[in-house]
């Protein structure tokens, strides 16, 4: 009977836990929730729901017939991901972003592009920065106030959809410029970009702002603490905020990608190189524009085609969740290594962009090395060397004056240390 309890206890937090990962957001499709949902539920030390036993099925005779859920390989890849990824993500992704936005302020070429891509890594710095705060505390289980619960809940979700928006906003200026190419100078300007950036964080704030009243810290039997959606907000979030909150994470962005790249692949596979000649014609330094414009295009593919791929798999979980039966030890492994996959998938995003602008964008590459590695110093502090001296020569030159103009000139010859000037 006891050993009965304790399996409907932990059938019960699954329900529960599953039940909210579309009240919560789709706790199981968008790692804005990652950390806010399972983690904080089934693995929020998944071995603390061993201390009311491992499900199991037994015979009429009382013998096992499956083996518990933490002896499967899914569990144990499962555990071992929830435990280390994130805190192998956060540092690569701080490191990236710190350089992301160091080595865009030396760049020569400010193009608006760069302002997206230094947004970027903003965000994406302090999205991971709380994830894992929150994680840690969760692991602590330390109480923080429903306040506290509340703001990290919501800015752990705005930041991540925010994240995903500034890269449709980037690759669709891009989608401009390349269709556009004799507008670019009018639409995409600083000020525009800068605009943009504003009216998508606000939008996605405004957004999100009801978890600000929606959730709450409440006791829990398992994980001492939890933040949970408050009892008279339960339909709201399971039936239209899971929809809400699905398609501005995951599915609306990858499908504006998709076609937004699309075009692009479209349109410069279809260009013949004239709108090459006409802007080589109207600016002098043309070609220079032009090597960085195909630079950042390649970079904005490659980011675009790598996040969608990392991101589909939280949009197909998400329309299929509700197939999935958690009725079995072995099922309990599996959904749990599929949830941590997938929502580590998603946080790859989020650590992964500055590697992928030294691949696939050679003078970023160049400018990171030059920063990092002190060139960039050396050669600024030798270009001053060599203008000090060059103008230390030409002062100390002896002067003489034109003939008929009274204005005096270098003389070649040194006889005279102290010349007579005519006037």
């Amino acid at each position: 009977m006891e050993s009965k309890n304790s399996n409907e206890l932990l059938f019960t937090t699954l329900s529960t836990l599953y039940a909210h990962t579309s009240t919560i957001r789709f706790a199981s499709v968008q790692p804005s929730n990652h950390l806010f949902d399972l983690t904080t539920q089934i693995n929020a030390d998944f071995t603390s729901v061993s201390a009311i036993d491992n499900v199991t099925n037994t015979s009429s005779d009382g013998i096992d017939t499956e083996k518990k859920y933490d002896e499967y390989i899914e569990y144990i890849v499962a555990f071992f991901i929830q435990q280390k990824g994130l805190y192998l993500l956060t540092p690569l992704g701080l490191f990236g972003s710190i350089a992301s936005l160091v080595t865009l302020s030396r760049m020569k070429l400010f193009f608006t592009s760069a302002m997206y891509m230094a947004a970027l890594a903003i965000v994406d710095g302090i999205s991971l920065v709380i994830k894992l705060t929150f994680v840690e505390i969760k692991r602590s289980q330390i109480s923080i106030g429903g306040t506290a619960c509340a703001l990290f809940y919501y800015n752990g979700t705005w930041t991540q959809q925010y994240s995903n928006w500034i890269l449709v906003a980037m690759t669709f200026e891009r989608f401009i410029a390349i269709r556009f190419p004799l507008k670019v100078s009018k639409f995409c300007t600083k000020r525009n970009t800068f605009a943009v950036l504003l009216i998508i964080l606000f939008t996605i704030m405004i957004l999100n702002c009801h978890f600000l009243w929606t959730f709450h810290e409440v006791p829990h039997p398992l994980f001492k603490y939890e933040c949970m959606p408050r009892p008279e907000y339960e339909t709201f979030l399971a039936k239209k905020w899971y929809w809400i909150d699905g398609v501005s994470y995951a599915m609306l962005p990858c499908l504006l990608l998709l076609i937004c790249n699309g075009c692009i692949i479209h349109k410069i596979r279809a260009s013949t190189g004239k709108q090459l000649d006409l802007t080589n014609n109207m600016h002098i330094n043309a070609g220079d524009k032009n090597k960085q414009q195909k630079q950042v295009t390649i970079m904005l593919l490659s980011l675009s085609i790598v996040f969608t791929i990392l991101t589909l798999p939280n949009c197909i979980f998400f329309i299929v969740k509700d197939e999935i039966q958690i009725n079995s030890n072995y099922k309990v492994a599996r959904f749990y290594l599929i949830y941590n996959v997938i929502y580590f998938l998603s946080d790859i995003n989020q650590s992964i962009n500055f590697y992928l602008y030294c691949v696939a964008g050679r003078k970023f590459r160049q400018k990171f090395i030059e920063v990092f590695t002190c060139k960039e110093n050396r050669r600024h502090h030798l270009s001053r060397l060599y203008v000090a001296n060059d103008m230390g020569r030409r002062t100390s030159s002896p002067v003489s004056t034109c003939a008929g103009t009274g204005v005096t000139r270098a003389s070649s010859s040194p006889a005279s240390d102290h010349p007579s000037i005519k006037f």
